[in-house]
């Protein structure tokens, strides 16, 4: 989400249909969309989803929501946001650049601001930038619940084959941009003066162990399409989609890579 929009994957259908398939499968490992600590018995709380895609988080939180809560969705781009139309009443999506300070309209306006999965757009392993503009959007009290993949424990787990291709597909997740920031991102809540209220690291269930493995070749081949075709050594974009081919057909035979969910959460102090 850097100002010229530097996201290295694509806006269309299968990044829908990809990015939405994450929401079901994140609910279901972590049990919840906003994490207890936080609680949303409030009636009048208002709500932010940062780098929200289509919205699908929001409309899912609404469900189990107060009618009187305020959702609201921001992305740079509004190419995925789910008509208005078909939004319910109470979530509105805007075209927010999160690069950049809030309009003031926005500042200090939430109880809550959600993010999640930003890995591909966080750059010198430095997530401070982002923080720095959801805590311009919280309230004092209010509290940040930041959700991420994190690379560095993702585990091939192989089954009666070599899976050589699956493996060389997790060297390149840990090896393609520095990623230490996740693991320490309740050290970079800390250093811009939040107080850290939970950390959780969790697997995904073992029955989608599979379905992870499927979405990650989905990655790579968007990666290969949109960035490694046009600005990669030429061929890597091909070599990429080959690795991609083979890892599915291993996984096809039962190999697979194990993912952790991390959840941090945190409070902007309150007023002295």
């Amino acid at each position: 989400m850097a100002n010229q929009d530097s996201y290295p994957l694509t806006r269309g259908t299968q990044q829908l249909i990809r990015v939405n398939l994450l929401q079901n499968l994140w609910r279901d490992t972590n049990g919840y969309l906003i994490h207890p600590v936080v609680g949303t018995a409030n009636k009048s709380l208002k709500i932010a989803d940062v780098a929200t895609a289509s919205g699908l988080w929001l409309c899912e939180f609404e469900k189990e929501a107060s009618a009187t809560h305020l959702l609201y969705g921001f992305d740079i781009s509004p190419d995925s946001f789910i008509a208005a139309e078909q939004l319910p009443k109470n979530v509105q999506l805007k075209t927010v650049d999160a690069s950049k300070p809030p309009p003031a309209e926005l500042q200090g306006q939430f109880d809550v601001v959600h993010v999640r999965l930003l890995q591909s757009v966080i750059m010198n392993d430095d997530p401070e930038w982002v923080i720095s503009h959801c805590m311009q959007l919280l309230r004092p009290g209010g509290y940040l619940q930041w959700e991420e993949f994190d690379p560095m424990a993702a585990a091939l787990h192989k089954h009666d084959v070599k899976a050589q291709n699956l493996e060389k597909l997790v060297e390149i997740l840990q090896s393609r941009v520095p990623t230490s920031w996740i693991g320490n991102l309740p050290k970079h809540m800390e250093k811009q003066g939040m107080q850290v209220a939970a950390v959780e690291r969790k697997s995904e269930l073992a029955f989608h162990h599979t379905i992870m493995t499927y979405l990650l070749c989905l990655v790579f081949e968007e990666y290969a399409n949109v960035y490694l075709d046009p600005h990669g050594l030429p061929g890597s974009g091909h070599a990429m989609r080959g690795l991609v081919q083979n890892g599915f057909g291993e996984a096809l035979k039962g190999s697979y890579i194990a993912h952790l969910f991390q959840t941090v959460v945190a409070r902007k102090p309150e007023i002295k």
